[in-house]
């Protein structure tokens, strides 16, 4: 334990150190000691560094300094577009990665992170022509391609797409990401031999994973080909028996459900969704954080900021935060809201949003079990469908609301209304109308109401569901 002691020591005089350092060259710069080009470098590699530990505001800072002080380098302009990206302002990264290329024409980075941003704003035909500039001037970078590709991909161009990946995957058969790349490419372009043979090549080499088996059981699930679906799970878990995803599928197609989806499942679905969901709220017409929104002041009109004097709500929890969508449409309506949710890339993106004043990283019940305060609002949207049996959840969330507080959530319905669960091909569950009223009032809670809603859409196809407004008495 001394030793131990003596290294933590060590490490932090040494950090200090560093620190120390720091400030004495950011002195020295506010002394004007050296020329502007040595001083823009001093910012821009500060800037840099702080972007690659994701410290995206501080890196804006110190970028913004190198600028002004070498307003022609394309390099501090390629970074602060990237930290702008990084936190969703996409005018202002554009405009650093025009003026990036401008300087720097014939840099491959440059181009592509033009490309990049121009894809965020849906500027597909001019990312493509910078993903191919970017190759020209690099022609060895796979990353390039892959941009490239999914530039193809949005303008649904899939055999050009498909022929890139497949390049790619050819030249290292052991990068997941590629193959699971190239299955998706199969399923968007409604191929589902070609899905299964993704999995079947990958099986004969030795380079099938479990999450490709899983990937795959969810695209051929996607495009309604549940025969080609049960063998890839089979396939699946002849080489990956003790997968947890692929059992819980398994257990759905039997129909013996679990009461709630096991905990790796979620993580992993949203470990590879995580960084594309904001953009999938628009793409999949997600109307549920509006929808709850106004549920809210349905029921407290007196939260509405239009009123003269607001009500503030003291506390309210967000269950299956996700990257802070829900938080952003009530944060003008509570003194404090706590986000929790299962996937830490979820929470990273939601943490830069500065909407929450507390987040934990957690499965939903076991906070509802264990977290000591009570909640004016409780909210959840896409995340109570985790659960078959409500009982025991809705118990949880009674007991963690405040006498007189409400939760307000969304469920989707049981394609089947004479049965009380379903599992969705995809995992996740849909519940009946008349189980969810029998469980809410048999928790304790006063039903407001539960209103028959169009969620979403899934394959460009409406999602119907639920959104409930429910009441704890004051008795």
């Amino acid at each position: 334990m001394a030793f131990s002691n003596s290294a933590a020591t060590k490490s932090d005089t040494a950090i200090a150190a560093v620190n120390h350092d720091q400030n004495l060259v950011k002195s020295a710069l506010q002394q004007g000691t050296g020329n502007n080009v040595n001083k823009a470098r001093v910012h821009g590699s500060l800037g840099k560094l702080l972007l690659r530990q994701q410290r995206f505001q501080q890196a804006e800072q110190e970028l913004t300094q190198a600028i002004m002080l070498e307003p022609n380098n394309p390099d501090w302009l390629l970074a602060r577009s990237k930290s702008l990206v990084s936190t969703g302002k996409f005018d202002a990264a554009l405009a650093d990665a025009a003026e990036a290329v401008i300087h720097g024409p014939d840099n491959a980075e440059v181009n592509n992170q033009f490309g990049v941003v121009l894809l965020h704003k849906n500027r597909v035909d001019e990312a493509i022509l910078c993903f191919a500039k970017a190759i020209e001037c690099e022609p060895t970078n796979k990353w390039y391609y892959l941009h490239l590709a999914e530039g193809l991909r949005r303008n649904r161009l899939y055999d050009a797409a498909i022929e890139i990946v497949t390049m790619l995957a050819a030249e290292d058969p052991k990068d997941e990401k590629l193959t699971t790349n190239l299955a998706e490419l199969y399923g968007e372009a409604k191929d589902p031999d070609q899905v299964m043979a993704v999995l079947t090549n990958a099986v004969a080499n030795q380079t099938s994973t479990a999450k490709l088996c899983q990937r795959i059981v969810f695209i051929l699930n996607q495009m309604g080909e549940s025969q080609k679906s049960a063998q890839a799970m089979a396939m699946g878990l002849k080489t990956h028996p003790d997968d947890a995803i692929l059992q819980h599928l398994n257990l759905g197609a039997s129909g013996k459900y679990p009461d709630r989806v096991a905990n790796e499942f979620i993580k992993d679905k949203y470990r590879t969704l995580a960084n594309d969901f904001d953009q999938s709220v628009i793409s999949s017409r997600i109307r549920t954080p509006g929808l709850l929104r106004a549920a809210i002041l349905q029921m407290r009109p007196k939260l509405d900021p239009s009123r003269k004097v607001p009500h503030k709500l003291s506390a309210m929890l967000d269950l299956g935060a996700g990257t802070g969508m829900m938080g952003i449409m009530v944060q003008d309506l509570t003194a404090m809201v706590k986000g929790i949710d299962l996937s830490l890339e979820m929470l990273a993106i939601a943490q830069k949003k500065h909407v929450y004043n507390e987040f934990e990283l957690e499965e939903i019940s076991t906070v509802l079990a264990s977290d000591a305060r009570l909640y004016e609002g409780i909210i959840s949207g896409s995340a109570l469908r985790y659960y078959s049996k409500l009982e025991p959840l809705f118990k949880l969330l009674f007991n963690r609301t405040m006498p007189n507080g409400f939760c307000v959530f969304d469920l989707e319905a049981s394609p089947d209304q004479s049965r009380q669960v379903v599992m969705h091909n995809q995992g996740f569950f849909q519940h009946s109308r008349a189980y969810i009223e029998s469980a809410l009032t048999g928790a304790g809670f006063e039903i407001v109401e539960i209103a028959d809603e169009h969620l979403y859409d899934r394959n460009e196809q409406p999602v119907k569901g639920y959104m409930v407004s429910v009441r704890r008495p004051l008795a």
